[in-house]
């Protein structure tokens, strides 16, 4: 049996110091932390959950999401497959699918950091799929809310894009916006007791199920990118979620927080059923990429390029 005797004691040191950390927070009253939150982020509102009636005269809802799977080892000997989703509430689909292997590159420089240039391109070319099947949706099926997994800045830094994105929303008047799982801002970690901590920290089981902080543009740190931003307590989980929208549709921003709310199972994680749905319909397993391969590659040629040691210790 191993011996965790000495993990148990610099455990139990964490945890005193964390304590100490986030003490003052813990103590504020409810008055406290309310002067802290319009001081500090803007007003405390409250959503409300819609009717039928009123949830079908929103129109057509659509939540996309997008997906990457990599198969195979190091540098260059890998590659992946990327897929993009948009699903509407009413039955409609798009999907753009792409692959990727450094193999077909012309120029194979190994760099310095290569794992972390990997992850960057990972991220742009992710962003791009989903950028992708975002304005094909748009332009080929009738779509009143666009609703995507994740917040919207990572597409305006990521995708080469996201003007054409943002114009064709703009103008077939697609009201858009991003629902965070994890916040991962510090927008309220500006006083003097909350020096260094994230919003998340902060808001930690301090908001009730329906309350939502409209953030003050003037304390949002996305608002030279174009979006505008409100935290959301839209379930009994005890984290907050996050919420983007396009700075030229904000005065959408109460109707999509309480479109929001309604779509959130009570009980759920804070974020839509509807994105759980598309999240889970867009995922390419490992099973499909092994099988995929399997099928329709050489091989030989298969396992010379893209099976690893580890791998091949698997199999």
């Amino acid at each position: 049996m191993k011996n965790t005797q000495y993990f148990a004691g610099i455990i139990q040191e964490l945890n005193g110091v964390l304590e100490e950390k986030y003490r003052k927070i813990h103590a504020w009253s409810q008055e406290e932390f309310l002067d802290y939150i319009q001081t500090y982020a803007g007003p405390l509102g409250r959503m409300k959950k819609l009717t039928p009636q009123e949830l079908k005269e929103y129109g057509v809802v659509v939540g996309l999401d997008g997906s990457v799977n990599r198969l195979g080892g190091a540098y260059p000997h890998y590659v992946e497959l990327y897929r993009g989703l948009a699903m509407s509430t009413q039955g409609h689909s798009s999907s753009v699918e792409e692959i990727y292997t450094p193999l077909l590159e012309e120029k194979m420089d190994q760099e310095e950091d290569q794992d972390q240039k990997d992850q960057d391109d990972r991220k742009r070319r992710l962003a791009e799929i989903e950028m992708k099947t975002a304005i094909q949706y748009m332009k080929t099926q009738p779509v009143d809310y666009l609703m995507m997994d994740g917040g919207l800045i990572r597409y305006r830094m990521y995708s080469n894009l996201w003007e054409e994105f943002t114009q064709t929303a703009l103008e077939r008047d697609v009201v858009t916006f991003g629902v965070i799982k994890d916040i991962k801002t510090a927008i309220l970690g500006q006083g003097d007791q909350t020096q260094g901590l994230y919003d998340r920290e902060i808001l930690f089981g301090q908001l009730k199920a329906g309350d939502v902080i409209y953030i003050d543009d003037k304390k949002n740190k996305k608002v030279p990118s174009g979006l505008t931003s409100a935290f959301l307590k839209s379930s009994k989980e005890i984290q907050v979620v996050g919420l983007d929208l396009l700075k030229e549709q904000e005065g959408q921003m109460e109707k999509v927080c309480n479109l929001v709310y309604t779509l959130t199972p009570e009980g759920g994680r804070g974020v839509p059923l509807w994105i759980d749905i598309v999240d889970h319909e867009v995922k390419i397993t490992d099973q499909e990429m092994e099988a995929l391969f399997e099928s329709y590659m050489d091989r030989d040629l298969f396992h010379r390029l893209f099976v690893s040691e580890r791998d091949l210790r698997r199999l």
